[in-house]
């Protein structure tokens, strides 16, 4: 069985199940603990929580801001995790404008806050003009993802941390 996370959810935790999604101009940053088989992923819409707007897991801050509270609940540092970010593409925007999308702006988000805090990827699929279906493996931390319609890219590559 495969758990599915649409646009604003998150998991963290262990499971035997794949966890799936799919990405256009969202992204999702993907932690791993492998030492005690724990993942953290997310389906991040937005780069920052608006003022007025009600707290929600669709926000990069907020979605940020949760898993390192859940890595602090359970005695891990943000540090310890192997970090991964996919998504960020665009239909909408040519590549010379790439840089107004949505997607551009929340793969920069991630770049800086990352940065901020001392972090660094592993891996990262970002960009471009296709959307990305996403399989991670939460037993292994394997993780696979595929450009949807690109029909230069039609299998899933896998990743590597």
């Amino acid at each position: 069985m495969t758990i599915f996370l649409g646009p604003g959810d998150y998991f963290f935790g262990s499971t035997s199940e794949q966890i799936s999604t799919l990405l256009g101009s969202c992204v999702s940053l993907v932690a791993w603990l492998p030492e005690r088989q724990l993942l953290s992923v997310s389906h991040v819409m937005l780069p920052k929580l608006r003022d007025g707007d009600t707290q929600s897991l669709r926000y990069g801050d907020v979605a940020l801001t949760q898993w390192m509270s859940d890595a602090q609940k359970i005695g891990a540092r943000p540090q310890d995790f192997s970090l991964a970010l996919f998504g960020g593409s665009t239909r909408f925007y040519s590549a010379a404008q790439y840089e107004q999308s949505i997607g551009h702006r929340n793969i920069v988000f991630f770049h800086q806050e990352l940065r901020r805090l001392g972090l660094s990827l592993r891996c990262e699929q970002t960009g471009g003009h296709h959307h990305r279906k996403l399989l991670v493996d939460a037993a292994s931390g394997r993780f696979w993802w595929q450009h949807l319609g690109d029909p230069s890219s039609p299998d899933y590559q896998e990743g590597t941390w």
